[in-house]
């Protein structure tokens, strides 16, 4: 990455202060992160894309043979996520703690949240394939990753939902504001959606993804 030391410090140091903010001002924590990537890259500014591919090719995630530094860098990212999520339990706590929230009902609110990132879908569900359904941890979390989309997968919503996320995306120059909400990227979207629980079931969700589907071709 061409960042050099002093600089990467003011980034780190910028992400830090974002996951510690306790007011309104976490965009101007993210601007100033932005701001150091712009200042120390080396020849004209890309923009996020140019970003994003210099970090897979750091990463060397094109081979699926990561090095012992791309392997601590991604264990660094995964942390930072973690982090976000746990501040998000923390600012949670005592909001539970001040309605007697029993401690053992806490504790399966922290794991729903940080079991409930999106980047685990597909673990959540195949933790419950063959399973029938129980009010416990694993479809909670199901419920959880299902309800984060349902608006998103309905053809009533969805594609306003779609023109939202590609002008948050533009901001931020991130690759994919160009095709999140066109019709291949809707499709594309759908195509990765899935229902695992009884409710999704008795909604006929999946039949109505696949008539979604099948109108596209």
């Amino acid at each position: 990455m061409p960042l050099n030391t002093l600089d990467s410090v003011m980034a780190e140091k910028s992400l830090l202060q974002y996951l510690d903010l306790k007011d309104e001002l976490w965009y101007e924590c993210l601007e100033a992160s932005y701001g150091a990537l712009r200042k120390s890259w080396s020849g004209n500014w890309l923009g996020m894309p140019r970003v994003l591919d210099e970090c897979l090719k750091f990463l060397n995630l094109q081979e699926n043979n990561l090095s012992e530094a791309g392997r601590c860098m991604l264990a660094a990212a995964e942390n930072v996520a973690l982090e976000i999520e746990k501040q998000s339990v923390n600012f949670l706590q005592p909001i539970l703690s001040s309605h007697a929230v029993p401690n053992e009902w806490q504790k399966v609110i922290e794991a729903a949240i940080i079991r409930s990132d999106f980047a685990i879908v597909h673990h959540n569900h195949a933790s419950v394939v063959g399973q029938t359904f129980e009010w416990d941890l694993k479809w909670l979390c199901v419920l959880l990753n299902e309800a984060d989309v349902m608006a998103s997968a309905s053809s009533k919503y969805g594609p306003e939902l779609g023109e939202s996320l590609a002008q948050e995306w533009r901001l931020i120059d991130f690759p994919g504001h160009n095709s999140v909400a066109s019709l291949e990227g809707r499709k594309h979207f759908l195509k990765q959606l899935i229902f695992s629980s009884p409710a999704s079931l008795v909604l006929g969700l999946r039949a109505r993804l696949a008539d979604e589907i099948h109108s596209m071709a």
